[in-house]
């Protein structure tokens, strides 16, 4: 590939510019700064290599935000947990979407180990949810 700009005939006349394709990705890097065609080269993998480290640190900021987002549920102190409705006798468990009528067996204790249940096996599928997308995420590159 010829290089552009000023330099004459030795611009038009050589061909010392480089551009390179990352396959996976489709990052182009074209480099024609030097007169030589091999520092060109060199130039050029040393850009692809800083494209793909800042774009490989990138998403792993968004995988750890993302692991911090779900490993703390909320920070504001306005999220509820539970709505206990005495009239209706109902509680509902407001992460897992749960409603259960029964009052008495609730202040009882004996309606909160399938609140706790529920809750845990949201836990975990999100989990496992999270560790799929990870697997399939890397299988792609």
């Amino acid at each position: 590939m010829k290089a552009s700009g000023p330099g004459g005939q030795h611009v038009n006349k050589t061909e010392s510019a480089c551009r390179i394709t990352h396959i996976p990705t489709g990052i182009q890097v074209v480099n024609m700064e030097d007169r030589s065609q091999e520092r060109n080269k060199q130039r050029a993998y040393q850009i692809l290599r800083d494209k793909l480290f800042a774009i490989h640190v990138q998403e792993k900021q968004e995988r750890m935000a993302q692991s911090r987002k779900s490993q703390v549920a909320g920070s504001d102190r306005s999220d509820k947990i539970r709505t206990y409705n005495f009239p209706q006798e109902r509680i509902t468990d407001h992460r897992t979407n749960l409603t259960m009528y029964g009052m008495e067996k609730m202040l009882s204790g004996e309606l909160l180990g399938e609140f706790i249940q529920k809750y845990q096996e949201k836990i975990h599928n999100a989990k496992l949810q999270d560790l799929l997308d990870e697997l399939s995420n890397e299988n792609k590159k």
